[in-house]
């Protein structure tokens, strides 16, 4: 399946999840990751950030996103800066992750909209929507690409640029960075694989393929942790007698929180659905548009029913992106899955699906 038995070499990518989520890591954005993709443990290349950065830089490791959630819950963390992302949102077991955000001392928000959601927030620093910034996107394959910005900044809203210079210079660190150049600059001077590269030379060509390192797995490495995901202790139990199991992703017709702002997107996809098996739907008989109850021990949201040949039996797959039923209220982080009842809601009435979105949103599913 993996095509690793002596076929094509590099038969399969695994993408991730978001745009340009393999050049935040490639730059250092994970706790134990340096800039280049490297090991933190690699004292040579620490030494050089630290050189340059005039600083030296801790021998730990930091916290990755689930980690600070637990860090601010524990009274471990004071502080914590969110940039276009709402933890309320993307993170499972709502309740948990609000609780951790009301022992903050101080959450700053960076956002392109107010979407009021967390109610714990402290300061919120409006910043530039993505075609007002300049800057580098990496693709999965390793792909780096420069963009200019397509339009000026508006009203009181910054560059996320900026605004992180500014909080630096608060806490007593000089970061100069007038523009996007600049950052590009220092890329190109803590990174090896950047040298040479500028905006200039990027700017209307198809970008440069980097060497990704530690990213590219070879066979046999692939192998063991694909049969270690296979066969790993956390394959959860089948569900329990009259329960579904619950599936949370994200779908086509919505990048996350942004298109809830739009209006022309919400005329399009605006009912929160679930997907079931037909099968499922005629036992629960529930026909398409019909609002059903998806209830947990954490919580209860209401959808509308889209049955689909492409949910397995005894599961109910519900995306992540509408507010007013966002099924990790639901799910339980220690747990290896999370199972729900389903109830049909008598007295509400159908929704009248548009059958081109309950075609099309099927098959752009990610898990």
């Amino acid at each position: 399946l993996l095509g690793l038995d002596g076929g094509e070499k590099g038969a399969i990518e695994l993408s991730p999840e978001y745009s340009n989520a393999i050049g935040a890591t490639f730059m250092g954005a994970e706790p134990e990751v340096l800039p280049g993709g490297i090991e933190g443990q690699d004292t040579r290349h620490a030494a050089h950030l630290g050189d340059l950065w005039g600083c030296e830089l801790p021998a730990a490791g930091g916290f990755d996103a689930a980690e600070m959630i637990e860090a601010a819950h524990n009274d471990r963390l004071k502080a914590l800066v969110l940039l276009d992302i709402d933890p309320l949102f993307y993170f499972p077991d709502t309740r948990w992750v609000e609780d951790a955000l009301a022992r903050l001392a101080c959450l700053i928000t960076l956002g392109t909209f107010d979407t009021g959601r967390s109610g714990h927030t402290h300061f919120l620093l409006p910043t530039a929507s993505v075609h007002e910034q300049a800057g580098t996107f990496t693709s999965g394959e390793g792909r780096l690409q420069y963009f200019e910005s397509a339009a000026r900044v508006v009203g009181s809203a910054r560059t996320v640029r900026a605004i992180l210079s500014a909080l630096a210079g608060r806490l007593g660190h000089a970061w100069t960075f007038p523009s996007a150049q600049s950052v590009f600059q220092q890329m190109g001077r803590a990174i090896g694989a950047l040298e040479g590269l500028s905006p200039v030379s990027l700017r209307g060509s198809v970008g440069r393929v980097l060497d990704l390192g530690q990213y590219r797995q070879e066979a046999a490495s692939l192998m063991a942790s694909a049969a270690g995901a296979l066969g790993g202790e956390n394959t959860p139990a089948a569900a329990p007698a009259g329960q579904y199991r619950l599936v949370t992703g994200n779908i086509g017709h919505h990048a996350g929180q942004l298109t809830h702002e739009s209006e022309p997107s919400m005329n399009f996809a605006s009912v929160p659905y679930a997907l079931l098996h037909p099968e499922d739907c005629e036992a629960l008989s529930v026909d398409a548009g019909h609002w059903i109850a998806v209830i947990s021990e954490r919580g209860r949201i209401e959808v509308t029913a889209r049955p689909s040949p492409l949910v397995a039996r005894g599961m109910i797959v519900v995306p992540v992106h509408y507010p007013d039923a966002n099924p990790n209220r639901l799910r339980d982080r220690n747990r290896a899955a999370d199972y729900v009842r389903i109830e049909r809601v008598k007295g509400k009435e159908k929704d009248a699906l548009q059958p081109n979105v309950a075609i099309a949103e099927v098959g752009t599913w990610t898990f």
